[in-house]
Parts: C-alpha cells; sequence; structure tokens
C-alpha cells in the first residue's frame, strides 16, 4: 500500500513499497532495530532485542533468536513474499522450536552456549542484557525457566504476510498451545530515508485464548507489588518506594503494573508525553528512568533533556548514568531511596517546566 509523505503540509509525494532484496538484508534490519518488530502489541512495557542470528539447532538454523525483559525467547523466521517456500513456515519455525528444547536437555548448558557464540563475536551476553535492559539477572533466569519448559515465542517476518498464512496464524493461536505471530514489515525508501511500517498478525486472537505456552507472567497490583516489596526493603525503602508511587499516582493518567513471573514494577504513563511510562520501579527497590525509550515532538526531547540534566546533579545516582543517548541504568534502592524527595521534586519541576504537568494552586 502506498504512504503519502509531505514537508509542513505541502509538496507531497506518493512512495510505493520497496521490498529487500534478501532474506539476509531483512534479518540484518531486525537485528540493527529491533524495534521494528512491534512488541507492544504482544506485552506492554516489554524491550526487546536480537540476541543471535543464524543460530544452529540440528536441523538447521534458526534466522534470529530474541529475548525480551521478562526474559522470553523468540525464534523468528524470516522469509519474503516471493520465496516459494512461504507456504511451509509455521511448520518450519515450529520445528526449529522442538529440535531446539529436544537437543538442549541443559538450559543452563544452553546459556553456556549461547555465551560461547556470543563472545566469538566479541559480545558479553551479562553485559548486554544490562546495557539493554538495565539488568541481566532475573532475564537470564526467566530465559533458563522458559527453555525448560519448551516456552517459546515463534515470530514469522515477512516483507508481507499473504492472507493465508494471517488465517493459519488465528487458527493456530486459537485452537493450540502454541503462540505465533506474523510480522508484516511494510518497506519504503525515500532519499537517504528507510521507512518501515511494521504490523503484528495474532496477537488480538492469544489475548482471548484461555490457554497459553508464553512465560508464567503475572499479573501484579498494588497490593501483591507492595507485599513482594515488604520481603525484599527495609523499612526506610520501602517507604521511599511507597512515597514514589504514591507521587507517580497523582501526576501519571495510568500507573500500569507490570507482567514479570518474579519481580512487579510499576510504571507510570502521562498521555501528553505518550504511550510510554515515565519510569519504572521494580518490587526489588530497583528504579529505572524509561524516557530513552519516549520520543516525540521538540517539546518531549527538551523535556528528556531538562529531566537529564537535572538528575544528573544528584550524587550518587550520576555515577550510574550510562553514556548512551539520554539513558539510565537500573538505581539500586540503597543509592536513589534516600533522594526520593529530591527525585520526585525534579521530575515535578521537569514536567511542569514546558507545561506538562499543572502544580496548581499553593
Amino acid at each position: 500500500m502506498p504512504i503519502i509523505i509531505s514537508q509542513s503540509g505541502k509538496n507531497a509525494i506518493r512512495l510505493e513499497p520497496t521490498r529487500f532484496a534478501q532474506e539476509a538484508d531483512l534479518q540484518q534490519y531486525i537485528e540493527d532495530n529491533p524495534e521494528a518488530i512491534p512488541l507492544d502489541d504482544i506485552k506492554e512495557e516489554a524491550q526487546f532485542l536480537i540476541l543471535d542470528r543464524e543460530f544452529p539447532v540440528g536441523v538447521g538454523s534458526i534466522d534470529a533468536l530474541g529475548v525480551d525483559s521478562d526474559g522470553d525467547i523468540y525464534i523468528i523466521e524470516t522469509k519474503l513474499y516471493k520465496n516459494s517456500d512461504k507456504r511451509r513456515v509455521i511448520a518450519q519455525v515450529l520445528d526449529y522450536g522442538a529440535a531446539l528444547w529436544s537437543r538442549n536437555e541443559n538450559p543452563e548448558l544452553w546459556i553456556q552456549n549461547l555465551e560461547r557464540r556470543l563472545e566469538a563475536k566479541g559480545v558479553n551476553l551479562n553485559d548486554l542484557l544490562v546495557a539493554e535492559f538495565g539488568e541481566s539477572e532475573d532475564v537470564t533466569q526467566n530465559m533458563v525457566q522458559n527453555f525448560a519448559r519448551g516456552s517459546f515465542r515463534f515470530i514469522v517476518l515477512m516483507d508481507q504476510v499473504p492472507p493465508a498464512l494471517k488465517d493459519l496464524i488465528l487458527y493456530i493461536n486459537q485452537n493450540s498451545i502454541f503462540t505465533v505471530y506474523g510480522v508484516e514489515l511494510e518497506y519504503y525508501e525515500h532519499g537517504d530515508m528507510n521507512i518501515l511500517k511494521p504490523q503484528l498478525f495474532g496477537a488480538e486472537t492469544r489475548r482471548k485464548s484461555v490457554t497459553s505456552t508464553g512465560s508464567a507472567c503475572k499479573k501484579w497490583d498494588e497490593t501483591s507489588f507492595f507485599e513482594e516489596a515488604e520481603t525484599q526493603l527495609n523499612e526506610v525503602e520501602l517507604k521511599a518506594v511507597r512515597r514514589l508511587y504514591d507521587f507517580c499516582v497523582e501526576i501519571a493518567d495510568e500507573v500500569y503494573w507490570g507482567t514479570g513471573e518474579v519481580k512487579g514494577s510499576f510504571n507510570p504513563r502521562i498521555e501528553s508525553i505518550g504511550s510510554k511510562s515515565l519510569l519504572s520501579v521494580y518490587s526489588d527497590g530497583r528504579l529505572r528512568f524509561r524516557y530513552e525509550t519516549i520520543e516525540g515532538n521538540e517539546a518531549i526531547e527538551r523535556w528528556k533533556q531538562i529531566l537529564s540534566q537535572k538528575l544528573r546533579t544528584l550524587q550518587p545516582i550520576k555515577d550510574v548514568f550510562i553514556d548512551r543517548r539520554t539513558e539510565v541504568a537500573m538505581i539500586p534502592p540503597g543509592t536513589w531511596t534516600l533522594f526520593v524527595d529530591e527525585i520526585i521534586e525534579i521530575v515535578r519541576d521537569s514536567l511542569a517546566e514546558i507545561n506538562f504537568y499543572d502544580e496548581g494552586p499553593g
């Protein structure tokens, strides 16, 4: 389907879809741009990365092996619409999942094998997970548990998903224990710009299905979150988490509860900023500002800059910042809870400074 682009509402240009020349080009693109897979349509607030490509499983090689911040494992098979074998892609991706599980009876040994493959490419798995998700221990633990259960998420990634394949994906998700998604990436080029229009198929049916093999996600709420927090934190830390939660309820349009199997989280959203949460606080007391995932207009970019600069005035919080874009690492409870009032004031002031938050009278 063509799209129309223009600048300031003038000089409109009609762009027709441009096909990927090779499957390897599609694989490389999602490795470099994992956000092209619309994971938000599957689960909210999860982040995603490609761990490895051409991962061997005996019956062949998985095109792309991915993981999200909850430790869910994704087996991704890429196919171009022009390929004659696209009708067999569902059987192929399930075959890879079965082979991966059956050939690696010990999940810990599978993790070690993955680490060796990444180290051969100059990548450390622990460092990679920390850089992308802010921590690695819980992610790795959940990966091991999911692998032991043979609980994988399957994604068929194509430049165009045929109607028959969409129907098959819906049928499988409605009538089986498998979770299969189709992702269509419409690709356009304009000058030196690459424009992708991703669309996911199968998520809505899976939500309606009674049985699911996804990770043992837990639905947290205020009560369960703070019950877990009481077992993890001392009195001062717990009080600070409660103080920050009450502030988030005050300023946010919605506070979304995470679905982590081991640890819960609360995530405030402000509609004027977008659908992404401003920050996440976990039931073990860790705090992460998530504004690196928020994109928008000049006002939002200005707000991100203001917030980053103000947070960097706090020591020792400044020491845990990662100098990559405006990202901040996980801040342990012993570091931030003593400064909770200062953090709240900084967030409030940064939002008010660009009219994202009305402090009201008094």
